[in-house]
Parts: structure tokens; C-alpha cells; sequence
């Protein structure tokens, strides 16, 4: 048995079906060689519990669950920040480019491993991931992660048109390089996962979209990730690449793609009609606020969904969006929201990172909070090494607000160790 005490931040079930934030100041939590947490609870008690643990101590440190980013570009990492696009203009002027270049098999060996460091950095445990179109450049992807040892839910892109020559694959040649990583990458270790991953239907002929529903009835525990609603420009475009289906959500849905392994990102322009649908499936909406912001593609309804009961989470969309870190990326959000002139209060954003992004897996038994059988994924981060952030915590008698103002002060440097699977990965190591 091992266990780390300090303070912990955890989403507790509640009478009402709902979770409540909970904070224990003087907490721990223990877990055995199998990596499964085992009690969390007051440090007294599990000390008193388990005498033989090892414990790790971690005063002036916040104990909380790792992060679930439920939408991000491998390929794109080293396109943060590319001026002066709205989306359809950004992906032809600078990500497809690149995508062709990170298909280089010596690039994907030197980006890969620093990808999963990067997320493990900004205290990310588990992701659902977009490779590129080549299956050489996922299979590579799915090594580093396993070396990693995070949760990955990776899936090879795949488009047969709207995009440059090399980034185009037939729809038998995706079918049998996409079988060929299912086979051997799902459900590996309980922790990767492959995905079926259109990039977005108008770059998907109907014959390539049929072959994905196929798959997706011949290996039904596959997640499917893709895009949805996400810019004014593209819903003109899926209109004239549709033209016979009733609106954008109906692209997916004719070819058995939407239900409850679906996780659509972004979801701005979703109308009333799709809502509707979208619940009734029970599919999943990555929210991408800064990626939202940076493209100017318009602020997200998240009053709608929630009128819906819509699972919603939360993603970083590296490189349209602006970080790594799922910490700064839930303060765009609580932003965009009150651009909305609406509001989200901390244990909502808390839960869009954790448990809603655990519900989007598929994974919601094994990750999103600390309970007995779970994964110990968690991360832990120093507040008194920030001074402003210090002096913010100690003056606050309320634990959410604590949580609220981690969002804005989050620093890589605040993160002293990430636990995946109950072990433990140092800031020096990933560094």
C-alpha cells in the first residue's frame, strides 16, 4: 500500500445523482500495487488503517484528480499560434502542411514523447487524441503514450478529400490501417484505446463515412471523435457537400456514427433540432474555449446543453488552441460563459475536466475522481510557490474559490508530481 497526504480535492457523490466539491485539509489517499485507489479519507485514519504504507507528504499542496482533455491535435503541437486565420483558411495555410511534415517518422520519434511530457506537465492524465491520416505517425503516437503511461484514446484521421494528396487515404486502405491499430492498441494495458476519428464530414466522401460506420457496428467500443458546429464558413460548406442531409448533425447520424461513444468538439452553431438529437443519443460535447477564442469562432452555448443534459467537457484543440494546460483552459471557458452573460460556478468546471471528461471515455469506472477501485491518477500542485497564488489561498475560507483561483495563477512550475495508474512521474523526470 502506498499513500500521499496533504490537502484533497475530490468530487464526492451526492444524494441527489450530482457530485459535490470536497476538500480535506488534512487528507490522504491509499493505493495498492495494482495502481487502484483503496480509501481516501482524513490522513489520521488511513495512517491508523494502513501502518505498513508508504506515505509521501505534501503540506502547502493540493491533492486533486488528474485532468481529462478530451479534444487535441497531436500533429498541430508546434502550430500554437499561427496569426491571422479563421478556421477553413488555418487548416489549408498552415495545418495540413504540417500534418504532412509531423508524418516524418524522425519528427513523430522527437514530438511524441514530448506531447505526452507536455500534458503530464499541466497535470493531464488521460486524453482523446486526433493523430494524423498516416498510420505510421499513430502507431508511433500510441508507443510514446504507452511508455508514457497515460490514459491515450488515439485515433488515425480520416478524410478522402478537401485536403492536400498525402493526407488522403481510400477508404479500404483506412478501413485496413485502421483495423490493423484496433487490433493491436485497444483496450491495451486498460489504459489505450483506439478511436474512429473523421476529421470532419466534408472531408469524408459517403462511401468512406459507410466504411467507418461499419467498423463502428463491427467494434461497437470504439469512441468516435470528430468535429461539429464549430464556424459559420464551415456550416456553408457541409451544406454544399450535403446537400440532400437535413442539417450538420445528420451527416454523422445517417452513417450510424452518433451515440453514446460519439465525443463531437465544439458544438457552437448547434441548433435547437440537433440538441434535441444530440441528447436523445446520449453523445458527448468537447467544449474548446480557447480554441473557441483564437480562431474567433464564436462562444459556446453551454446553457443549451446543460437545458439538454448534455455531457459536456472540456478540450485544449492543441494547436487552434493556445496551451496544453486544461487549467487555463477552464478559465476561458468560466470567460466565454460570462461574455454569454451567463455563469459556471467551480464544481462545474471541476467536473467538465474530471468526471464529464471520464463520461466522454467511456471510462467514468476507472477515472474522474478519487473512489475505491478507481485509477490513481492525480496530480499535485504547490500553491505556496507562486506568491500571489499564496497569498490568494490563504486569505480564502471557501475551497471552490480556492479551486477558481488555480485557474488563473496555474503555472507548470506550481506541478511537484503527476501519479498515473498509482505511479509516480516527478516534474525533474518530465523535464
Amino acid at each position: 500500500m502506498q499513500l500521499v497526504s496533504g490537502t484533497i480535492w475530490n468530487l464526492k457523490p451526492s444524494h441527489s445523482n450530482r457530485f459535490v466539491f470536497e476538500e480535506l485539509s488534512d487528507g490522504a489517499l491509499a493505493w495498492d500495487s495494482s495502481g487502484k485507489i483503496q480509501a481516501v479519507g482524513p490522513a489520521k485514519l488511513l495512517r491508523k488503517k494502513y501502518p505498513k504504507a508508504r506515505e509521501e507528504k505534501y503540506p502547502n499542496s493540493i491533492i486533486l484528480p488528474g485532468f481529462i482533455d478530451t479534444h487535441i491535435h497531436f500533429p498541430q503541437m508546434r502550430r500554437i499560434g499561427c496569426h491571422g486565420e479563421s478556421l477553413l483558411g488555418w487548416l489549408n495555410k498552415y495545418i495540413f502542411p504540417e500534418e504532412i511534415e509531423m508524418s516524418q517518422k524522425s519528427i513523430v520519434r522527437q514530438f511524441a514523447p514530448l506531447f505526452f511530457n507536455e500534458l503530464l506537465l499541466n497535470g493531464t492524465t488521460a486524453s482523446l487524441i486526433f493523430s494524423s491520416s498516416d498510420a505510421s505517425t499513430t502507431e508511433l503516437l500510441f508507443q510514446a503514450a504507452e511508455k508514457s503511461g497515460v490514459t491515450a484514446v488515439i485515433g488515425k484521421v480520416s478524410m478522402d478529400r478537401l485536403a492536400p494528396k498525402p493526407l488522403l487515404r481510400t477508404p479500404k486502405r483506412d478501413r485496413e490501417e485502421s483495423v490493423e491499430l484496433i487490433k493491436k492498441w485497444h483496450g491495451r494495458h486498460k489504459r489505450l484505446f483506439y478511436a474512429l476519428t473523421p476529421r470532419f464530414s466534408p472531408a469524408c466522401s459517403d462511401n468512406l463515412m459507410h466504411t467507418l460506420g461499419e467498423l463502428h457496428q463491427e467494434y461497437p467500443s470504439l469512441t468516435i471523435q470528430t468535429h461539429f458546429a464549430e464556424n459559420l464558413e464551415e456550416l456553408q460548406l457541409v451544406k454544399k457537400m450535403f446537400p440532400r442531409s437535413k442539417d450538420y448533425l445528420h451527416t454523422y447520424e445517417q452513417f450510424g456514427l452518433l451515440g453514446a461513444r460519439t465525443v463531437l468538439a465544439h458544438g457552437i452553431y448547434a441548433t435547437p433540432r440537433e440538441l434535441d438529437r444530440l441528447a436523445n443519443s446520449k453523445a458527448h460535447l468537447a467544449h474548446c474555449p480557447t480554441s473557441n477564442l483564437f480562431l474567433g469562432s464564436g462562444l459556446f452555448p453551454l446553457g443549451a446543453y446543460q437545458d439538454q443534459k448534455i455531457n459536456v467537457s472540456i478540450g485544449t484543440d492543441v494547436g487552434a488552441g493556445t496551451s496544453f494546460s486544461v487549467w487555463n483552459t477552464l478559465a476561458a471557458a468560466y470567460q466565454v460563459q460570462r461574455l454569454r452573460k451567463s455563469d459556471i460556478d467551480p464544481t462545474q468546471l471541476l467536473e467538465m475536466a474530471t468526471l464529464a471528461g471520464a463520461r466522454a471515455l467511456g471510462l467514468e469506472d476507472q477515472l474522474g475522481n478519487f473512489e475505491v477501485g478507481k485509477s490513481a491518477d492525480f496530480q499535485i500542485i504547490d500553491w505556496s510557490k507562486q506568491p500571489i497564488l499564496k497569498a490568494r489561498i490563504e486569505s480564502s475560507q471557501d475551497a471552490e474559490d480556492r479551486f477558481f483561483a488555480c485557474l488563473f495563477h496555474f503555472e507548470k512550475s506550481l506541478l511537484q508530481a503527476v501519479f498515473a495508474g498509482g505511479k509516480k512521474i516527478t516534474r525533474r523526470k518530465l523535464l
